[in-house]
Order: C-alpha cells, then structure tokens, then sequence
C-alpha cells in the first residue's frame, strides 16, 4: 500500500487536466436542433409510410379479386357436377319406376286420370 499511496498523488497531478478533460466530454453536449429540418424529415416519413400502406392495400384487393375469380368458376364447376350428378339419378329412378309399373301392369296412362 505505501507504493500505491505515493503514485496516487503523482498520477493526480500529471493526469489531473486529462482528467478534467474527460468529465467534461462525457456529459451531453447541448442539444442543437433544426426543427424545420425535422419537421420536413417527419413530413417525408410519414408520407413515405401513407403511400407503402396505399400500394399494399391496392395489391391485397386487386390479389383477392382474383382470387373471388377463382373461388367462382370453382362454384360453377361443383355446381355443374351436381347438375349432372342429379340428372343422371333422376334419370336412373324414372327407368326404375318405369320397371316396377312395367312389372305390375301400371304401364298405360294414369289411373287416376279417369277421376279428373
């Protein structure tokens, strides 16, 4: 401890102005803003931001669009499909009822049309 004890001064009075030096750098400097400067770059940001938000909204719609395109001709083949699929069981019941009239004499006209 003594050798510590006797460079401390030393280093005291040879590193005392850089020292100073120092504390004085690290505190803040004032703070200088333009504050035309700012609001214009404000004024670019937000309007750099409005239009990227603009050209992604226009491309979300224009993207679901096509897709209600899409979604749409989809529909009308399914829908198509059960036309067809319809048709063909109706077609396949009236050929049935027509065996089972066929098999028990129903064959001619309606039976009941002699009421009306």
């Amino acid at each position: 401890m003594d050798v510590r004890s006797r460079l401390l001064p030393a280093l005291l009075l040879l590193l005392g102005g850089f020292l100073a030096t120092a504390s004085a750098q690290t505190s803040a400097p004032p703070a200088v803003v333009n504050f035309q400067t700012l609001i214009i770059t404000l004024a670019v940001l937000g309007g750099i931001i409005i239009i990227a938000l603009l050209v992604c909204l226009f491309c979300c719609c224009k993207c679901q669009n096509c897709g209600s395109k899409n979604f749409e001709a989809k529909m009308e083949r399914q829908e198509n499909k059960t036309k067809t699929k319809q048709d063909e069981r109706r077609s396949e019941m009236k050929t049935r009822h027509d065996e089972i009239r066929k098999k028990y004499g129903l064959n001619g006209a309606n039976p009941y049309s002699r009421f009306a």
